[in-house]
């Protein structure tokens, strides 16, 4: 002990492995107090999502199975000459009723593409579908 005594370097490795023993133990004993503490309850306010709008998704491939469409335009007659030379009687959105012929459009983009004998096939955006005509109360009133 003497002899570490005589020189003063001898002591400086010493010294800062007690000051690294010190400050390790002091950063131990905060990081305990830190993760045992538990936090103070914070209010969050959850921001409500805002809901899809999905309405371009339905018409990304034209209308869906036969709804918009179908419900927009009324058969209300047919009138045939022969199987090349027929036209139908229509009314798009409550319109005045008008006759189209095989081929024509009725509003936008819906093309007439058959007409059969009680019932007509659309083409809306390359979906075909048909459209009936309403039931009548007298099936034989207007055959001849």
């Amino acid at each position: 002990m003497i002899r570490s005594l005589a020189n003063p370097l001898a002591a400086v490795p010493t010294v800062a492995a007690l000051a690294a023993g010190a400050i390790f133990v002091t950063v131990g004993l905060y990081w305990v107090r830190v993760f045992n503490t538990s936090p103070e309850p914070v209010a969050v306010q959850v921001a409500q999502p805002t809901p899809l709008d999905v309405s371009a998704g339905t018409r990304l491939f034209g209308p869906g199975p036969g709804r918009p469409v179908r419900d927009a335009i009324q058969l209300r007659g047919i009138l045939a000459f022969d199987a090349d030379h027929a036209a139908a009687v229509v009314s798009h959105n409550g319109e005045a009723v008008r006759i189209v012929r095989l081929g024509s459009t009725v509003g936008d983009s819906v093309k007439v593409v058959e007409i059969r004998a009680r019932s007509i096939v659309i083409d809306s955006n390359g979906a075909r579908q048909e459209i009936a005509m309403p039931p009548t109360q007298q099936p034989t009133a207007f055959i001849r």
